[in-house]
């Protein structure tokens, strides 16, 4: 329906200048002589004609807008189809550094941990709820993973693969209430277990307990995996010592360890599929 009424618009103005080039047209014969025809045509003619002029200058004026508009209207349309490919250069951009960062991120992992056979992986459902903190990756059964393969990044400790299906597996996090591994603290050599724990899962952190009440343990300490037991490399940074406190028997310590990785912003994962014992390259 718009487009009707614009078309009309534009007939009925090239119908309105045709007919003020035909009336100056007619005008004009007589626009020279002193006779009394011309005096007489003059008088009855000139206000016509100047009713004509301004119509169409109007017109002229209308017709120049309407192009003008035109012309807006096509640039406009270009200029949305230089921010839509702008746009679509941006996202390539990060996509291709979020790449090339994995790919520097993968490479460092291999170089200091020699001794494990490692893959990426991506994270593609989060099903954390109010006691556990647990996620699915992209890579399953036929990729090689097995339950109980230690998931990583180059900052630390992630967790654990609980359940394997042949093209995803789910991961149980370091922070969710049934995570535990075995963890030391390397500045003393003090060895302990790293549990998840209900109460603290809230603030994204985890336990460190069975400590001994005449254990130096201080915030700030640095946390990482034992290597006891078959589930761990040993030396993978779990975390940093946030607070220290007495167990409620009075027997033994615990400390609270805020996590090298920030779960809730994982995006990329490592999953170690295998390991042998030896000497973590630094």
């Amino acid at each position: 329906m718009k487009r009707f009424f614009k078309n009309k618009a534009v007939v009925i103005a090239l119908a309105l200048i045709a007919a003020v080039l035909i009336t100056s047209a007619v005008l004009s014969i007589f626009s020279e002589g002193t006779s009394l025809p011309y005096k007489i045509a003059n008088a009855v003619v000139s206000p016509f004609q100047k009713a004509f002029t301004a119509v169409k200058n109007g017109l002229s004026s209308f017709w120049d807008a309407q192009t003008k508009y035109d012309e807006l209207l096509e640039e406009n349309e270009a200029l949305r189809d230089e921010i839509r490919e702008l746009k679509q250069l941006i996202g390539d951009a990060e996509m291709y550094k979020a790449e090339n960062e994995d790919l520097h991120a993968l490479l460092d992992i291999r170089e200091r941990y020699v001794n494990m056979s490692i893959d990426t992986a991506s994270i593609i459902a989060w099903n954390d709820t109010s006691w556990a903190s647990t996620f699915t990756i992209n890579k399953g059964a036929r990729d090689g993973v097995t339950t109980e393969c230690c998931v990583i990044t180059k900052d630390g400790l992630v967790g654990l693969v609980t359940r394997v299906e042949n093209s995803y597996s789910e991961v149980r996090s370091l922070i969710d209430t049934e995570f535990s591994a075995g963890a030391m603290l390397p500045r003393t050599n003090l060895f302990a277990v790293a549990n998840g724990h209900f109460t603290l899962m809230k603030d994204g952190r985890l336990r460190l307990e069975y400590i001994p009440l005449d254990s130096d343990v201080k915030v700030g300490d640095n946390v990482v995996t034992s290597g006891i037991g078959d589930l761990f490399p040993p030396d993978i940074v779990i975390g940093s010592v946030a607070a220290v406190g007495t167990e409620a028997g009075g027997m033994s310590m615990y400390a609270e360890i805020a996590p090298a990785v920030d779960i809730a912003a994982l995006t990329q994962v490592f999953i170690v599929l295998g390991f042998e014992t030896g000497d973590v390259v630094q």
